[in-house]
């Protein structure tokens, strides 16, 4: 993806509180457990610090871990 603002990321979440970021990676796995996801309270609080930018492939997948 081309930057969003030159010098920039493209993803603000990650540019502005890299430690509570969920890369795409990391959402596809979530994903890939199913319904056997034991959400802790830091992954609780890295998925619902997401910013829904839209800039990254997995939006849609972070919405359903949120529902």
């Amino acid at each position: 993806m081309k930057e969003r603002i030159k010098g920039r990321k493209n993803y603000p979440t990650e540019e502005v509180d890299p430690l509570n970021f969920l890369s795409d990676n990391e959402i596809r796995r979530l994903i890939s457990q199913g319904k056997t996801i034991k959400f802790t309270q830091d992954l609780f609080e890295k998925l619902f610090n997401c910013v829904h930018c839209g800039e990254c492939e997995t939006e849609p997948e972070r919405f359903l871990l949120k529902h």
